[in-house]
C-alpha cells in the first residue's frame, strides 16, 4: 500500500533535517517539495495499516515542533509514473 503524506513545516531552517530523515528511512520512498497548500508531500509504502501508522508516528513524533498541518491519502490506484531520466532519454 502506498500512502501520500502532505505536510508543512514551521522552521524552514529544520527542513534539512527532515530531508536527511527522508533519505535515511526506507519506507519514505518519495519526498518533494511542492506548491500550495503543503510544503512538502512524501510517499510512504507500507504493508499493511500498522506499519504505516509506525512510520508516521515515527515522523510525526520526530518533527512534531515544527509540523504546522498535514494530511494523509491512501493511493487506490495508480494510473500513471513516468521517470524523468526514460522521459528525456539517457537510458539505453
Amino acid at each position: 500500500m502506498k500512502y501520500i503524506y502532505s505536510l508543512s513545516i514551521s522552521q524552514w531552517l529544520k527542513k534539512e533535517s527532515v530531508k536527511k530523515y527522508l533519505k535515511n528511512t526506507p519506507n519514505m520512498v518519495y519526498g518533494a517539495k511542492v506548491a500550495g497548500k503543503y510544503d512538502y508531500v512524501i510517499a510512504i509504502m507500507a504493508k499493511d495499516m500498522k506499519e504505516f501508522d509506525d512510520v508516521f508516528h515515527a515522523f510525526k513524533t520526530r518533527f512534531e515542533k515544527i509540523i504546522k498541518d498535514y494530511d494523509i491519502a491512501l493511493i487506490i490506484e495508480e494510473y500513471k509514473l513516468d521517470y524523468l531520466i526514460d522521459l528525456i532519454g539517457l537510458t539505453d
